[in-house]
């Protein structure tokens, strides 16, 4: 009986958002409709269309952040190990990995002792601290945010790499010709993957991402991207455009994510091509 309830009160919601929904025309919060080609917009009504309309997001998505390099999902990364040691019944590995020509990302790995059969793997981004890293593999900051190591502890393989600007790594992503950072960091995540799915240890057909605040939102732009992700968790990582800061994208706009939300769309979430609302269908 109590499955009944709960069973009707998902159906319930999920008939008040769709009644929501359909009030709307605008994509950016209509995720089941599609321009037509002609200017005018019409419903999602199979498999094929959404995946026009998943196209379409990813489109959106890269007129602000740049577009995605070629091959960045058949990318295999040239590793050089730093140092490696032990804790709790881990190898900790300090490595560096190419995600393009002559730049190398650093990183932790953590790989359980013992595992037997390859188990899954989880990418393990920082939120914004200095440490960048360090964070997510124990070495420092919050302890709630240790979540490299305590994944390891159960029984997961765990990477943790730094963003651009962030601990150890010190790119400058715009020298390179990106155009925003979130879009190196796509690059550098999307090799990281392709790292994990090379390593016996792993499971390369479950893989997941987990973030917090920057982390949190760079976990959702890797797996939009990226389908080898099969489950990822964003902790404060995200809220609508309009809703941030009252719709004031200043945060959004220097040069650690995405500058072009400032030279091109003003700052402005009715500008915006794209919100997280598709992010997340996509």
């Amino acid at each position: 009986m109590q499955i009944n309830r709960i069973s009707a009160s998902f159906i319930l919601i999920f008939i008040l958002a769709s009644i929501a929904m359909a009030q709307t025309t605008d994509l950016k919060k209509n995720l089941l409709l599609l321009r037509d080609g002609e200017g005018g917009v019409r419903p999602v009504t199979d498999w094929n269309d959404w995946n026009t309309r998943r196209k379409g997001i990813l489109d959106s998505i890269q007129t602000v952040m740049g577009k995605l390099p070629a091959g960045s999902g058949k990318l295999k990364p040239d590793i050089q190990i730093i140092r490696e040691d032990h804790i709790k019944g881990i190898r900790r590995v300090r490595i560096t990995y190419s995600a393009d020509s002559n730049d190398h990302v650093p990183a932790f790995i953590f790989i359980p002792e013992n595992t037997g059969d390859p188990v899954p793997a989880i990418l393990c981004l920082h939120q914004t601290i200095s440490i960048g890293k360090d964070e997510p593999s124990g070495e420092g900051g919050s302890p709630d945010l240790w979540y490299a190591l305590e994944l390891a502890e159960r029984g997961y393989v765990t990477m943790a790499p730094d963003y651009p600007g962030y601990g150890e790594y010190k790119c400058d992503p715009y020298a390179m010709g990106y155009i925003s950072a979130s879009m190196k960091g796509i690059r550098n995540h999307m090799a990281a993957v392709a790292l994990l799915q090379s390593m016996p240890e792993v499971d390369s057909n479950r893989i997941g991402c987990i973030g917090h605040s920057l982390g949190g939102h760079n976990a959702l732009f890797l797996a939009v991207f990226d389908k080898r992700i099969k489950a990822v968790v964003t902790s404060c990582g995200f809220t609508s455009f309009f809703k941030y800061f009252g719709g004031d994208l200043t945060g959004w706009s220097h040069k650690g994510y995405m500058p072009l939300v400032a030279e091109k769309y003003k700052r402005d979430p009715a500008k915006m091509p794209f919100d997280f609302t598709e992010i997340l269908g996509a």
